[in-house]
């Protein structure tokens, strides 16, 4: 647990350092994954993020790591509920798309994918809570929920990758 606490403490301290120099959704961006890489390294995952993929009728979300979608807009964004909300709109289209092109058949059993937002000093979590057990031909959109913002802290970074009873994204990876 010291280890993961400190892997947070790390994460947020090169984060602040990019957000500093970042002026653009891009530059934060691209730092950012460079920065996360060495971190799933130590906690066990093999980083194979996907960017820019096109997703059944939802766009193209900035980046994929596993089942989590990472949407990243310009450094302090964050601070305008319209860009919190327009970036929750955002995944939780990229989570309905992809739930929809991994259905093997008629029906989504569950939802595998959960979101983040992240403008360099804040992030937010987007996740499922609808019915887990009830077949689905589609995600209404109504059932999912925006978890914060929060300040991107040691506390916030731990729950990015750390199984929380909230959110278990590490499992998402």
């Amino acid at each position: 647990m010291d280890s993961l606490k400190k892997l947070a403490d790390n994460l947020v301290i090169e984060t602040q350092k990019l957000a500093r120099k970042s002026q653009t959704e891009e530059e934060l961006r691209i730092g950012f994954e460079k920065i996360l890489k060495p971190v799933l390294k130590d906690l066990g995952i093999k980083p194979s993020p996907q960017y820019e993929r096109t997703v059944f009728n939802a766009g193209r979300p900035d980046a994929l790591h596993g089942r989590v979608v990472i949407e990243y807009k310009h450094p302090s964004a964050f601070q305008s509920q319209k860009a919190i909300d327009h970036a929750y709109e955002q995944l939780v289209g990229y989570i309905q798309g992809l739930s929809q092109a991994e259905k093997e058949e008629l029906f989504i059993r569950e939802v595998k994918f959960a979101g983040v937002g992240f403008d360099g000093e804040q992030i937010f979590f987007v996740s499922f809570k609808g019915q887990k057990k009830k077949l689905k031909t589609e995600l209404d959109k109504n059932n999912f929920v925006l978890i914060g913002p929060y300040e991107f802290n040691q506390n916030s970074a731990y729950t990015l990758s750390h199984p929380r009873p909230a959110g278990l994204w590490i499992f998402y990876f």
